[in-house]
Parts: C-alpha cells; structure tokens; sequence
C-alpha cells in the first residue's frame, strides 16, 4: 500500500507539471490568506476554513504524536526525511482528491452538500459498485481508526493523568461525542473551527519553547535526521532496526499514516465547504497535509530528537514522546497527555462524521445515519 500511495501521488505530480510546488506561495496566499474572505457559509454548507479544520481534526490525531515516536524508534532519525518525502508528494494527492470530492459532489435530501470518494468513484469509473465497495471498507477502516484507537488513547491518556478509570473515561467520550455530533457537519464545523487552531498552536509553541531549551541540539538533530536516512547505522541509538529500507518503510509509512493523503476521509469534510471552485478548496487540501506533517509531526520529531532519549531508554510511543518533552520541562507529560486527549477527541468527532457518509451511501438512508443530520 505504502508503494502504491507514493507512486500514486508521483503520478499526479508528473501530470499536474507539480503545480503545488511551483504555486506554493499562491496556494498559502489564497488559503491562509483568505481566511476573512472565505469565512462565508449558509444553511446547506460551511465555510471553507471550518471544513479544512474539521477535515484537519481528522488528520491531526495520536499518529502526530505516537506514531512520530514509533517512526523514529524503530526506523531511527532518518525515517523523519522520508517522512518528509511523503508529505511532499501527498500534498498533490491531497489536492487532487478534496477537488474532485468537490467537483462530483450533491446535495442530500435537506439542501446539504454532501461528497467524497464514493460519489466521484462512481461519477469517474461509472461504477457504483467500486463505490459501494470503498464505503464498506472505509467504514470499517473508520471503526478502528477513528472510534476504537483514538477513544483508547483518550481513556489511558486520562487515566495516566487523573487516574480515571478506563470504563468512566469511555462513557464521558460518549457523552461529550452526543453533544457535538447531534447538529451535523455545521455544528461539527463550528467545533472545529475553535478547537484545532488553538491546541494546533499550544502545541507547536510548546515545542518550540523545549527545542530552545534544547538549541544546542537541534542543528546536531537536523544532521541525524539528513545522514540516518541514508546510512541508519551512523546513528544507529535506540532504532530496532537499522537498514535503509527499514528507515524508509517506517517514515514513508508514518508520514502517509500523518497527513492520510489518498485514505479518502478528508475529502468528506472538504466537500460540504462553501467555496467557489474546486481548485480554491482543493489548495486547502495541501496546506492540510503541510500543516500536520510538515509542521505538527516535525516538531514532534524535533523534541524526540534533540532529547536524546530515544538512543538510550528504549522507550517508543506515547511513552517516548512524554520522557522526551519531560526532559526540560517538568510538565512535559502532561502537555503530551492532554494534547493527545485533544487531538484524539477531535479526530474521533470527524471520523463519526465521515462513518456517517459511508453508512448514508451504503444505505440511502438509514435510522443511524439520519440521527446526526
């Protein structure tokens, strides 16, 4: 899969004549830099800038903060530069997806805009079966992923904080889930919208405070990064493995997992967005992936990284990102403990959105997709 998703993205590269790189600017000027513009919404959409949040609340999950630490400890530092490849060649995928998400999209039976990979599927091969086909397997991809792993990083998570128990913790999820999902994609939107800016920017300011703590580490960090990617033994530290081909599986792997250009769920929220063309939405779709990849995971990494702790504890997951920000700050497994309530907790909330469209399309309708209209 890994192959497929990186030599599809090179293919939509090779055919847009790498438009994203050669219009980066533009892109982060017509998203970023629009926000106040496209801030518009209406009864049957949300505004582009509450779709890329609730598409980004689904992106931005454990995997920014565990699967960074899986990433390096079992691929060492060079698995961040092919990380970094990934999220370079995802960028476009990304776009591509998002902007056919909203070229093919409909509206549902209450005026909604409504869209995704079934609906082009179908539009683009004329198959509906394909399409059915893809919302069954995403749906059970979205039971995992989105409700039983992040509603179980919740739980520890507040477990190893407050000492709440695991049982208790899942039936707050539920509860605290009711309340934003009942109200739709606009309510979730709206939640959105306010949540990811402000834990996206605790988070990346937290991480730039411990990196000055730990300045004197960081360019050293940059070097391990560049020359573990191509000779993982040089600095071979905590790594269970040390070939190359381990160092790329892993970052490759982790940086598609990050962004989950190709996956197919972004695209869902993306679709509901009130905007004026497809490309201007799908521009979106690349500073998403440029946002938690290029920014969120590579902090992450960074912290990781210029800790030093992974060569030496043999520590992994959660428990390496927490030793590694604890190091110069007392309450660093904290910070990592709530950010990943946060970003689980979002994540979960946008996936139940997306299980809703698959279950909508499967269906046509159905008592338990209708519930969150």
């Amino acid at each position: 899969m890994i192959i497929v998703l990186i030599f599809g993205g090179i293919v939509l590269n090779y055919r847009s004549n790498f438009w994203v790189f050669k219009n980066f600017s533009y892109i982060f000027k017509n998203t970023f830099g629009r926000l106040v513009k496209d801030s518009k919404s209406d009864e049957n959409s949300i505004s582009p800038f509450e779709a890329v949040s609730t598409a980004l609340a689904g992106t931005i999950g454990a995997g920014n903060i565990v699967g960074v630490a899986t990433a390096i400890g079992f691929g060492g530092a060079g698995a961040i530069f092919w990380m970094w490849i990934a999220s370079f060649i995802c960028m476009t995928t990304k776009m591509a997806e998002v902007t056919m998400a909203v070229a093919t999209r409909v509206s549902d039976d209450d005026g909604k805009y409504i869209g995704g990979p079934m609906y082009y599927i179908e539009k683009g091969t004329g198959s509906k079966i394909l399409a059915k086909i893809f919302s069954f397997f995403a749906f059970i991809a979205i039971i995992g992923t989105g409700a039983l792993v992040q509603s179980n990083s919740i739980s520890e998570s507040l477990n190893a904080m407050t000492g709440l128990n695991l049982h208790l913790g899942g039936i707050l999820i539920v509860i605290f889930m009711l309340l934003v999902l009942v109200g739709g994609i606009k309510r979730i939107g709206a939640f959105a919208s306010k949540i990811v800016p402000i834990m996206s920017v605790f988070y990346i300011v937290a991480c730039i405070l411990i990196l000055i703590l730990q300045i004197e580490n960081l360019i050293p960090a940059f070097k391990e990064i560049i020359i573990g990617a191509f000779n993982p033994k040089a600095f071979a530290g905590g790594a269970t493995g040390s070939g190359i081909l381990i160092s790329i599986r892993w970052g490759l792997a982790r940086g598609i997992f990050s962004n989950e250009a190709g996956l197919g769920t972004a695209p869902m929220a993306h679709a509901t967005s009130h905007t004026d063309h497809p490309i201007r939405q799908g521009m979106w779709g690349a500073i998403e992936v440029f946002i938690s990849s290029m920014i969120i995971c590579t902090m992450t990494a960074l912290v990781i990284i210029t800790s030093g702790i992974y060569k030496t504890q043999g520590l992994e997951g959660a428990a390496l990102t927490a030793e590694s920000f604890s190091k110069s700050i007392f309450w660093g497994k904290y910070l990592v403990s709530l950010a990943l309530v946060l970003f689980a907790f979002t994540t979960a909330v946008s996936w139940c959105y997306y299980g809703q469209r698959c279950v909508k399309y499967l269906t046509g309708s159905s008592k338990l997709s209708d519930l969150f209209k």
